[in-house]
């Protein structure tokens, strides 16, 4: 019965509106979502089936040369279905699956273990030394990233019920039915990335982020789930 949220983002364009000092950025995100639980992967390994577009913005603070905060708004689609696997064989039987709406917003902690910009360079201006410095950004950053923030879900189950016998016991499939399925749960999103440096005001990143999300009814079955 295990819940969690896998997401990838594959490409984090950021714009920052400055050079000098800590500088703020925006950006956006496009990438996948997959997810994992009772109508996912029936072992341990992560399975990535059933993908679903996802997209993101994002604030982010650079708080110092090793440390970034950053305000994120996730949204997208989750799904998983029985029919996606062979193994076990009774997962083409039962052939539930589900679709849910996916909004997260969080916070979340950067880490850049090797720095996000190069070690500071003066400037000349006219005949007289600038004492501020000019930081330049690092061409390739990777960092680690850990986070709090919340995840609304509202997931629509087809039980399969047309088919004679699908092995789902009904009076647990009833427990399910009737549970508060729809709601906002905590998640944890931590993970890693590294990001390329285009120029001083821009760059493009890769990252994955594991989430989870402490509910067993994220894509809204539970008792009748993968016992």
């Amino acid at each position: 019965m295990r819940q969690l949220l896998a997401v990838l983002i594959a490409i984090l364009p950021a714009l920052t509106f400055s050079q000098n000092g800590d500088p703020v950025e925006v950006g956006v995100g496009i990438g996948a979502a997959f997810y994992e639980g009772d109508l996912g992967s029936s072992k341990r390994e992560l399975a990535l089936h059933d993908l679903r577009f996802c997209a993101s913005t994002h604030l982010r603070f650079n708080m110092n040369n090793h440390l970034a905060l950053r305000m994120n708004l996730l949204a997208g689609q989750l799904k998983g279905t029985d029919n996606s696997f062979d193994d076990p064989a009774w997962r083409q039987v039962r052939g539930m699956s589900f679709t849910s709406p996916l909004i997260e917003i969080s916070v979340l902690g950067e880490i850049y273990p090797f720095g996000l910009f190069t070690r500071a360079a003066r400037s000349n201006t006219g005949t007289q030394m600038n004492t501020q410095d000019l930081r330049h950004r690092r061409r390739i950053a990777p960092y680690l990233m850990v986070g709090v923030g919340g995840a609304f879900r509202n997931p629509m189950v087809d039980w399969n019920e047309g088919r004679d016998n699908n092995g789902v016991d009904p009076i647990l499939a009833r427990e399910d039915k009737t549970a508060t399925i729809k709601g906002v749960n905590f998640v944890v999103p931590f993970g890693g990335g590294v990001r390329f440096a285009i120029n001083d005001q821009f760059t493009i990143g890769l990252e994955g982020a594991l989430r989870p999300t402490f509910t067993d009814y994220l894509d809204g079955v539970s008792q009748a789930g993968n016992t």
